[in-house]
């Protein structure tokens, strides 16, 4: 019966504390466990009930903090890029201008931040399920997630390459939220068949000692 306590405790603070989502799902989720499977069984599924503790897991006072911050950088990104192919274009804080009809907004969706997130939630099931020790874990969940928001960057790259396409065949312009939703979960799902494959060579065991 020692389960019912974490389920009342999250009940009560579900209805009176303000606590987050994923700490209130863990205790729900670990009494419930615990009131069928007892202590044995919890810790057989501790880490799968660790994972609720992610559900929206970035706080609420970070977007604001890196959101803005990260969207002029994302639209610099795309200047640059565009310059560098001799594309004209002009920025106006986060919106490129390529003609007087084409043009793109780097919003708050195409920040990178909530796929680096899903990236990062991603590697960190993956580094379990493959036995990582600590160290190597935290680092392939660090590239992981700079691998996804460098990935971010490129398909902005690939939105300037589609505007200029744009230009020459206007009826792409209908079509652009699609391309982007294409390009971008193109890229992602590329990104994460390449992490689940466990960034090659950083999950391979190293090369066997010799011995005397």
């Amino acid at each position: 019966l020692w389960g019912l306590v974490p389920v009342g405790l999250a009940l009560a603070a579900a209805r009176w504390v303000v606590l987050p989502p994923g700490l209130l799902f863990w205790g729900f989720a670990s009494g419930v466990v615990l009131l069928f499977l007892g202590f044995a069984g919890w810790r057989r599924v501790s880490f799968a009930l660790a994972l609720l503790l992610f559900v929206n897991p970035v706080p609420w006072f970070v977007n604001p903090l890196f959101d803005l911050r990260l969207q002029f950088f994302g639209a610099r990104v795309a200047q640059a890029f565009a310059h560098l192919l001799g594309i004209p274009v002009a920025r106006q804080d986060v919106a490129l201008s390529f003609s007087g009809t084409v043009g793109m907004f780097v919003g708050a969706s195409c920040d990178g931040l909530h796929s680096a997130v899903a990236m990062g939630y991603l590697s960190l099931v993956v580094g379990h399920v493959r036995g990582m020790r600590w160290r190597r874990h935290a680092l392939f969940i660090l590239l992981a997630v700079l691998l996804a928001y460098m990935v971010n960057l490129l398909r902005l790259c690939c939105l300037v390459l589609y505007n200029r396409l744009s230009m020459n065949w206007q009826f792409l312009q209908n079509y652009e939220q699609h391309a982007d939703l294409v390009i971008g979960g193109g890229l992602f799902l590329a990104t994460a068949w390449f992490v689940f494959s466990g960034l090659p060579g950083l999950t391979q065991p190293g090369p066997a000692q010799s011995e005397d």
